[in-house]
């Protein structure tokens, strides 16, 4: 459930997923599971375990990303700093 918080987080920040559905799925997600914030150290320590991915191609993060509800966009590279940024953000 975290993973998917800070997916539609992600997917909303790079512009693949609009405002209304993130808030929908991120709603349905808060109703069932505590989502925990992050400090700026943790986020960073955790976006260093996600570049030992072995999915990860040439050093970059990969991630799978929504553009709607069921409809993923695989192997999307998102940068460390928008990982640490998302993760580490207060949630509103």
């Amino acid at each position: 459930a975290i993973g998917i918080f800070y997916e539609v987080e992600i997917s909303l920040k790079l512009g693949l997923l609009i405002d209304s559905k993130a808030k929908e799925i991120q709603q349905v997600v808060n109703k069932l599971y505590t989502i925990p914030t992050f400090s700026t150290i943790e986020a960073s320590q955790i976006g260093d375990f996600m570049l030992q991915d072995k999915k990860n191609v040439d050093g970059q993060i990969l991630c799978t990303l929504l553009k709607d509800i069921g409809s993923p966009v695989y192997n999307q590279p998102v940068s460390l700093q928008i990982i640490v940024d998302t993760l580490s953000t207060p949630i509103v």
